[in-house]
C-alpha cells in the first residue's frame, strides 16, 4: 500500500480498515448502524442486543439496551439505528434484535516511513 508524500514528514500512521455491520433480522430494510469514531480509531468491534416495542403505526418505539459487549461503546448507535425502522409485525409486539460491529478481514494499523 502507498502513503500520502508529505514534504518533510517522516511518519504518516495509516488505518487500514474494512468493516461490516449488520443487524440479525428479517422485518428491516437494512440501512447501515453508524460506527462510533472511538470504536474505529481503536479496533472496537462489539454487539448490542436491544429490545423493542413495535408502535401503533408500526414504528419502532421504547428501545432498550439488554446486553452490550463492550460496553459504552456501541449503546448510542444501536438506539439511533433502531429508532429509524418500522416494522410489520402487529402493533404492541416486542421484539429483541442482535447488532453486531465487525471488521471484515481484521482492522490493522501500521507506521510508514514517508521520505
Amino acid at each position: 500500500m502507498r502513503g500520502v508524500m508529505f514534504t518533510n514528514t517522516t511518519t504518516l500512521s495509516i488505518a487500514v480498515l474494512t468493516f461490516v455491520v449488520f443487524a440479525t433480522t428479517s422485518a428491516f430494510s437494512k440501512p447501515v448502524p453508524q460506527w462510533p469514531q472511538y470504536a474505529l480509531d481503536n479496533c472496537i468491534e462489539g454487539d448490542v442486543t436491544v429490545q423493542y416495542e413495535v408502535g401503533e403505526n408500526y414504528t419502532v418505539s421504547d428501545v432498550v439496551i439488554v446486553v452490550a459487549d463492550p460496553e459504552g461503546v456501541f449503546e448510542e448507535s444501536a438506539i439511533e439505528f433502531m429508532s429509524r425502522f418500522s416494522d410489520d409485525d402487529a402493533p404492541g409486539t416486542i421484539k429483541t434484535e442482535a447488532i453486531h460491529w465487525r471488521f471484515y478481514g481484521g482492522c490493522q494499523f501500521r507506521e510508514e516511513d514517508e521520505t
